[in-house]
């Protein structure tokens, strides 16, 4: 009796991670915008209600590895900061955004994905604070390259056209949030991994399958559709794995080796060519790292393929 009731709990809180680890992870569609439009209330008390409903999503996004966020947020870049980070919370340009952070103006050194230019400084919105906040590792250092990915929040604005008017002028707005689903993480403490995931697209390529899944059952699902991850896993995965397919069905592999012809090392960061090139001289592999921590997350490893050098 007491197992069936603790399978149900566990069953439970499985389908509850999987639910929620969808929800925040849609990109932004202009066409949308377009629809929704219309249904954007006019006054400030109807305005604020839509925008903390509409802003809900940027923290509820579950248990997930890079290479889902990567592939499935709104933008990616490679930045520094510019600035001088301003402390922002429900500022009066942005009426309804029920959070508190920093503003901090970057400079894009690359554009993965996003309307951004490079060389360009934009403002990003860093959300702080323990339910949606991002960790104090991923405010940007001065000077130094981030990975940043996030949502890009595009709404329109109502404004009177007179203080006793009851016709108002719309304006478009746009914040670039990072939040505790998105991405802020300085470019050296990337793996070799995580660079060909990104920046030599092996996490989004045309072979790659459903984005990776987490579990809390011992054992992972039967499905080979798409990869699966445990959540106490999610580090070893997030840092040493790719999630991949071989003919319809899916597993995780981990970099053997980076090629250092100029043409692949032209897509990568100058700042890690260095770190590339000494891939051969490292002490362990990925692979070993891998093993290593999930042995230290106390569940037995599984076996992982190896790819070939670039």
């Amino acid at each position: 009796m007491y197992v069936l009731k603790f399978s149900r709990i566990c069953l439970y809180i499985s389908l509850l991670l999987l639910a929620l680890q969808r929800v925040a992870l849609i990109p932004f569609s202009s066409d949308d915008a377009e629809d929704e439009e219309e249904d954007i209330p006019g006054t400030n008390e109807e305005f604020n209600r839509f925008i903390k409903n509409k802003t809900k999503t940027f923290c509820t996004c579950g248990t997930s590895v890079l290479q889902r966020r990567f592939c499935n947020l709104d933008f990616a870049i490679v930045a520094r900061k510019s600035g001088k980070a301003v402390n922002f919370y429900r500022d009066p340009e942005y009426e309804g955004l029920n959070f508190g952070g920093l503003v901090i103006p970057v400079n894009t050194q690359h554009v993965l994905r996003g309307s951004m230019k490079v060389n360009s400084t934009i403002d990003l919105h860093y959300i702080q604070g323990f339910y949606c906040g991002v960790d104090s590792k991923s405010v940007p250092d001065d000077d130094k390259p981030f990975l940043i990915t996030g949502f890009q929040y595009k709404f329109l604005k109502h404004r009177k056209k007179a203080e006793n008017s009851t016709l108002f002028d719309r304006e478009s707005k746009e914040l670039l949030l990072v939040t505790s689903c998105s991405d802020s993480i300085q470019l050296d403490s990337l793996t070799y991994t995580q660079i060909a995931g990104v920046f030599l697209n092996y996490y989004c390529s045309d072979i790659s399958l459903e984005p990776p899944s987490v579990y809390i059952t011992r054992d992972a699902p039967s499905d080979t559709s798409r990869c699966y991850f445990h959540y106490r896993r999610v580090k070893c995965y997030d840092r040493y794995a790719i999630c991949f397919s071989n003919k319809g069905v899916a597993s995780w592999r981990s970099v053997k080796g980076i090629s250092t012809l100029p043409h692949i090392l032209a897509k990568i960061p100058v700042e890690l060519h260095g770190y590339v090139k000494n891939l051969a001289e490292s002490r362990y592999s990925e692979e070993e790292l891998f093993e290593n921590c999930i042995f230290h997350a106390d569940i037995p490893p599984e076996n992982i393929l190896l790819f070939p050098s670039l």
